[in-house]
């Protein structure tokens, strides 16, 4: 599950803005891990991605009485609505998190009918990454497909020349909005 949220200045000033405000949730029954950045094309944009052992264990604190409180703590980081998502991925997403550089790809198709060849094209990206990348379906749109890359740099994605045939496959298919996230784990 992914949080994308507009950053407070007191947050981009000070992490631990944000840090401070995770002590309820990082207790919270089924959480695995927890990691947060700042858009490097906009650090106006945060991201928060909580991996659940499963989506019912987030579910159950949406439901639960203690929800806002559990959230309200975190509230001077951001300065906005949240775009809350949720993806089940392939394989592994903190392998690509815990790297320098974290590329997250928003899949549009234009024809939800599409979702299954992007995600086999995603997968054969994937394939190429050697374990750094990883992708899957969204659950909340039958259009869009989410594909995470653990990357050293920006550039680094730019020389990626060999993926290049996939890359025009996939925006055959749809558009891709790409943005890239510096992410910290934050222990639970």
């Amino acid at each position: 599950m992914s949080y994308k949220v507009p950053s407070s200045e007191a947050y981009r000033n000070d992490p631990n803005v944000l840090i401070n405000g995770f002590g309820l949730l990082s207790k919270v029954d089924g959480l695995e891990s927890l990691y947060f950045g700042l858009q490097l094309e906009d650090p106006k944009t945060a991201y928060v991605f909580n991996n659940w052992t499963t989506r019912a264990h987030h579910q159950r604190l949406i439901e639960s009485p203690s929800y806002r409180k559990v959230l309200e703590p975190m509230g001077p980081a951001f300065e906005g609505p949240s775009t809350i998502t949720h993806v089940q991925f392939a394989s592994d997403v903190t392998v690509a998190f815990k790297q320098p550089v974290t590329e997250i790809t928003i899949h549009t198709a234009n024809n939800p009918k599409d979702r299954q060849k992007v995600l086999e094209l995603f997968a054969e990206f994937a394939k190429s990454r050697n374990g750094l990348a990883t992708y899957g379906a969204l659950e909340e749109k039958d259009d869009v497909t989410v594909f995470i890359s653990g990357w050293l740099s920006v550039e680094e994605t730019v020389k990626a020349q060999h993926l290049d045939s996939i890359i025009a496959q996939l925006l055959a298919l749809g558009t891709a909005d790409i943005k890239h996230v510096k992410l910290t784990h934050h222990s639970l």
